[in-house]
């Protein structure tokens, strides 16, 4: 799903709704989105698109860069 197809399907809906997601694709366990990032997706892995001076700070590298499909993603709070 693209993020604009997601937009029109969430404005279908009451505004005060709170946003769960499954952990997988057969509904074993369902959690409440705490964050949104955006980065890159190949291969059911995510990451980042670029390597910021903050993010080396952070301590990540080079290794953390998906060379992918940009993505949204929506972390679990559990």
């Amino acid at each position: 799903m693209k993020v604009k197809t997601l937009i029109k399907e969430l404005q279908k809906c009451d505004q005060e709704r709170i946003v769960i997601m499954a952990s997988d694709s057969e509904g074993n366990n369902y959690s409440p989105i705490d964050d949104v990032y955006t980065g890159a997706y190949d291969s059911g892995e995510f990451g980042m698109e670029e390597l910021t001076e903050k993010d080396k700070k952070d301590g990540y590298t080079e290794e953390d860069i998906i060379d992918g499909k940009k993505a949204v993603c929506f972390y679990p709070i559990n």
